[in-house]
């Protein structure tokens, strides 16, 4: 659309507003005649600004002649001008930002300022130019917020995939990494560094000789750093170690050097110092770390020198005070497994009198076929006996079974039932998994003997109680039988195969799943992290290398 016509000064002839020069004559027209004095003007008075300064009003003029709506560039010509002293110029384009935001009072109070010069504008002014200058820093503050955010969201959208579903969390060439645990956090998988199992380290230890001790590791799976946290002295019968509830502690037993006596020590997993608890070979912690309970060791067979607490009964159960350092015993049996309930309320363990222990000794003894201990007890009748509840508030103790054939009673996730072993034949590998009521009652088969194991051993609840992880023990289908041979020790008979895997049993429809098969002779030790969406666990080859590893549950 053409402009309104105008006359040209030069030649008469009408054309448009619009035109910089008349189309017939060549005569620049008047509005072409303003713009470049207009031009002329605005240069010479850049020409005596700093440079740096001049830049700005030019790119800003140039802006402002593109878009003359831009409220912003009005205010910021009006500030330059300002500060270059040209105060017609800064009025002016105060005003076109006014005009252009006519609701807006505190460009009002600026203009009057910048007109009057008043007090109450100055400070008016002032006050507007400082809530400018939050708003900016807040504006970017909140830019730089969600880019922080949206990066955190990306590294966890990305760490989720690229993630693996199992991964190894320790191998060594010459030892073994054994019995990995998640830490109460789930950030960290404490686990044992042991000598590598052969024959010649067999006769080395029957001999007092032993070339590597056992060391207690943590691995940090987010930094993927490994730390030691302490080292246990060899003993006799299994490593033992925990994570302290509520804390980034752990505690282990090793045989002390003051009377060689298994005790129970608390280090934090960064190997500071352990700091000696009590002379003991098995414990358990309440849910807050607050208390412990644990097995009493009060006779040693290398030293004469006296336990910690000399008043302890060898075996019975004791219960320990960490804030006040008081033990008081809850029951003078032979004890093992101690566990307690979600509430800590409660402590489960499995006990029998040592006449009963002594019988059962004597029986075995009398019936083996070889003059050695390994060979008269073994561990599935070693450590059986039957179950009692204590109450930590009343201080009573009750027997709820009386067969004399159960080990590892621990409480169900919620604390309504217990889940205990029970051996229906000492001497086979034939057992039960029961759940029963925790006076007794109730008491059902969760697993038996079936098609794909003929035992269990180890098992573990998931944190929500939904699944539970067990080893599942059966004759190996590939070799089920190993013939005798000579070794330096004698002729080893033949025997049958056994091997075992871990299995998920779905506690809420009761199916079962057994974790993808490798080739291994044992896997064994799940346990589940806090999230209760992966499992950590060891594998023994069949060449006896072992190895702990971490997998994610479908």
């Amino acid at each position: 659309m053409s402009s309104d016509p105008i006359i040209c000064q030069s030649c008469g002839k009408v054309i448009d507003q619009s035109d910089k020069e008349c189309p017939f004559c060549s005569a620049k027209t008047a509005s072409a005649i303003k713009e470049e004095e207009k031009e002329r003007d605005l240069n010479s008075i850049l020409a005596l600004l700093p440079q740096e300064l001049a830049d700005k009003i030019r790119g800003l003029e140039k802006r402002h002649e593109q878009d003359p709506n831009a409220i912003a560039v009005c205010i910021q010509l009006s500030s330059l001008y300002k500060d270059a002293k040209l105060k017609d110029r800064a009025v002016h384009y105060l005003e076109k930002a006014v005009a252009l935001d006519p609701n807006n009072p505190y460009l009002k109070q600026k203009l009057r300022f910048l007109v009057d010069g008043t007090t109450t504008s100055i400070q008016s002014a002032q006050i507007y130019d400082q809530q400018l200058k939050a708003t900016a820093k807040i504006t970017k503050l909140i830019l730089i917020s969600i880019g922080v955010v949206v990066m955190i969201v990306g590294m966890i959208i990305i760490y989720k995939l690229v993630k693996p579903s199992v991964f190894i969390i320790a191998k060594f060439e010459n030892e073994d990494a054994v019995s990995p645990q998640f830490s109460p956090d789930g950030d960290k998988v404490a686990f044992l560094k042991t000598p590598r199992t052969s024959l010649l380290s067999f006769v080395d230890a029957l001999a007092g000789k032993f070339q590597n001790r056992t060391v207690l590791m943590v691995k940090d799976l987010k930094k993927n750093k490994v730390t030691t946290a302490g080292t246990l002295r060899p003993g006799f019968g299994e490593y033992k170690f925990q994570w302290i509830p509520k804390s980034d502690n752990l505690s282990y037993v090793s045989i002390s050097d003051e009377n060689l006596l298994p005790t129970v020590y608390r280090v934090s997993y960064a190997g500071e110092k352990g700091e000696a608890l009590a002379n003991a070979n098995d414990f358990a912690w309440s849910k807050d770390g607050k208390k412990m309970a644990y097995i009493a060791e009060a006779i040693s067979l290398f030293s004469d020198k006296k336990p910690m607490r000399p008043d302890e009964k060898d075996g019975a159960l004791y219960l320990m005070d960490l804030e006040t350092g008081n033990s008081n015993i809850i029951s003078p049996l032979y004890c093992a497994n101690p566990n307690f309930s979600p509430t800590e309320s409660k402590i489960v363990f499995q006990g029998r009198s040592p006449e009963k222990a002594m019988e059962l000794f004597d029986q075995l003894y009398a019936k083996s076929s070889a003059p050695t201990m390994g060979r008269a007890i073994s561990p599935r009748t070693a450590y059986v006996g039957d179950i009692y509840i204590h109450d930590i508030v009343s201080g009573e103790t009750k027997q709820i079974t009386d067969e004399g054939l159960y080990q590892k009673p621990v409480f169900t996730p919620d604390g309504k039932q217990l889940a205990v072993l029970a051996y229906t034949d000492p001497k086979s590998w034939d057992n039960t998994l029961y759940l029963m009521n925790p006076d007794g009652s109730g008491k059902k088969a969760l697993l038996s003997k079936g098609s794909e194991y003929i035992g269990f051993r180890k098992f573990s609840f998931s944190p929500d109680g939904k699944t539970m992880a067990f080893e599942g023990i059966f004759v190996n289908p590939e070799k089920t039988y190993s013939k005798g041979t000579s070794t330096p020790l004698g002729f080893i008979g033949g025997q049958t195969n056994y091997v075992s895997d871990i299995f998920l049993l779905n506690l809420v429809d009761n199916t079962i799943q057994r974790l993808p098969q490798k080739k291994f002779r044992y896997r064994t030790n799940p346990r589940f992290d806090p999230t209760g969406k992966w499992i950590a666990f060891e594998i023994e080859y069949v060449d006896f290398r072992r190895e702990a590893w971490v997998e994610k549950i479908n």
